[in-house]
């Protein structure tokens, strides 16, 4: 794992750009009719089923490194504790969800390559790739979004990160958000803005409050 401050905050960016290949790489099974999917697993192997699978579940430990050059940031900038909790959790809660998406995701070719099961139905085939996705595009845009208000409320509340970070921020919420329409461009975006930033730019120093004097007793 990363040492260096500015290692770990790249971390994110390792993460997401191992995440986006496993993604836009998907090899797994189409939606198809019945006929369709049996010819389908009858025709195709699940060696790249199962490595995008596993890509996606190495990208997992670097979101987890990320969040703590994320919150490392806050804590040295000032941040509020709401704020240091906020973003921290939204940004563990996206590591693990890619860890538990990745291994959801590679049970199906697990299975046919460690076992005898055989193909599974069109059924539960579509039923296993519809629960995948759906409940991954819900939860990683909650997340991202999570992450992304809280860093913007961290950047104009405090020195930790720079104002125009929370601005880009907010906006790259919105396709967040939007994920469903536009798979994982707002999400990747988000990481690879907010991890790069930090990694080239130093924290700024926190201003320390003016020590108050003394009060001198009075003599008699």
């Amino acid at each position: 794992m990363p040492t260096s401050p500015r290692l770990a905050a790249l971390s994110g960016a390792a993460g997401i750009v191992l995440f986006d290949v496993a993604w836009f790489w998907d090899p797994a099974a189409p939606f198809l009719s019945d006929r369709g999917i049996a010819s389908w697993y009858a025709a195709n192997g699940n060696g790249a089923w199962l490595a995008a699978g596993v890509l996606t579940m190495l990208a997992a430990p670097f979101f987890l490194v990320f969040a703590g050059a994320v919150r490392d940031r806050l804590v040295a900038g000032g941040a509020s504790s709401l704020q240091q909790r906020l973003v921290y959790g939204a940004a563990k809660g996206f590591g693990i969800a890619v860890l538990v998406f990745g291994a959801v995701y590679a049970a199906i070719p697990a299975a046919r390559t460690f076992t005898d099961v055989g193909a599974p139905s069109g059924a539960v085939s579509r039923f296993a790739g519809s629960a995948e996705f759906s409940v991954w595009m819900l939860l990683s845009s909650a997340l991202a979004v999570t992450f992304a208000v809280g860093l913007a409320a961290a950047a104009f509340g405090s020195r930790a990160v720079p104002r125009w970070l929370g601005v880009v921020v907010l906006v790259l919420a919105v396709p967040s958000l939007a994920n469903p329409l536009f798979p994982m461009a707002g999400i990747s975006l988000l990481f690879l803005v907010v991890s790069i930033t930090l990694a080239v730019r130093r924290p700024a120093p926190v201003r320390a409050t003016a020590e108050q004097p003394s009060p001198v007793p009075a003599t008699l």
